[in-house]
């Protein structure tokens, strides 16, 4: 269970935690009564931008999950992948692209006199320069570099994957029950790829539209701040929060090596019954956890290979 893999997805599931905590200071420290008779602007600030410092983790751990699979297949004897330096490096890109841009911070405002949810703008200034010119270039900023540049790298790099595999041929002899493994393996691996790429985007398309939509192309001056709190924006919103559920769904589904890993857990909490041969993990002979898996025929000239992404 201790892979490469599994620990930048579990770096995402610290991200995903600190997302939650986030969001439950928000409701908190972003209510109309502490905003005005509390603890003022500045926690609810603070907890707003460390909710988009776990967006920002979540995406580029999925680009370096992708990076890692890369290097795995097609460098693996020449590039070392140091999967804790990965994992230092996607948190400071995040928090550093954050702290850059926080400042006059868009948050919901929760629980106030006339709605449940409504927004508003924290921390606020017109000198040395306008904060509204400062959301619109966090939006820029936040437009390329946590959807269009990840969206495109991935899609480069799966794509490549994906060609890689499609073209894979068994050498050696190849018997009828190995073909029909290593078709399903290619199916397992091009539907887990296509999979992670779509749920992305069609999770975080739509909001990153509307903030194109009220920011560049018809800005909405009459919303102080650029501050939409329309119903359908809520919901556009959370929609694309809700795209840090869904990565790990889709690993169960198709990666039977990350899928055995969490039976053994949940069977050690007691969540799930199964047989003793179900939760076997392949032996520490086999292929890296790069996503390559290699086995030798009795001939040495003869190699069969399939791809276990």
């Amino acid at each position: 269970m201790r892979t490469k893999t599994n620990l930048l997805i579990a770096s995402m599931a610290v991200s995903d935690i600190l997302a939650g905590v986030a969001i439950f200071g928000q409701w908190i420290f972003c209510a109309e009564y502490m905003l005005l008779y509390g603890t003022g602007d500045y926690p609810c600030a603070i907890f707003k931008s460390l909710q988009i410092v776990t967006y920002f983790l979540s995406t580029l751990t999925m680009v370096t999950i992708g990076i890692h699979r890369y290097i795995g297949i097609f460098h693996r004897h020449l590039i070392r992948f140091n999967v804790t330096a990965a994992i230092v490096v996607t948190w400071l890109i995040a928090i550093v692209v954050v702290a850059m841009t926080a400042v006059s911070v868009k948050i919901f405002k929760y629980f106030t006199s006339k709605e449940i949810i409504s927004c508003g703008v924290v921390l606020e200034f017109t000198e040395p320069f306008d904060s509204k010119k400062v959301r619109k270039v966090r939006v820029a900023v936040v437009l390329l570099t946590q959807f269009l540049l990840p969206l495109i790298l991935m899609t480069l790099i799966y794509g490549r994957i994906m060609y890689f595999v499609m073209k894979r041929q068994v050498i050696g002899e190849q018997s009828q029950q190995r073909s029909k493994q290593l078709s399903n393996s290619k199916r397992n691996t091009i539907m887990m790829l296509v999979t992670v790429v779509i749920v992305f985007t069609v999770c975080w398309l739509p909001v990153h539209f509307l903030h194109l939509l009220n920011f560049f192309v018809k800005p909405k001056p009459r919303l102080k701040g650029y501050c939409n709190n329309s119903t359908f924006y809520f919901l556009v919103y959370w929609f694309a929060i809700s795209s840090c559920c869904y990565n790990p769904i889709i690993y169960y589904i198709f990666d039977p090596r990350f899928r055995r890993g969490f039976q053994i857990i949940f069977r050690k909490m007691r969540l799930y019954k199964g047989t003793e041969k179900s939760f076997e993990l392949p032996s520490s002979r086999s292929a890296p956890e790069s996503g390559v898996e290699s086995s030798s025929n009795t001939n040495p000239t003869n190699t069969t290979s399939t791809n276990m992404i």
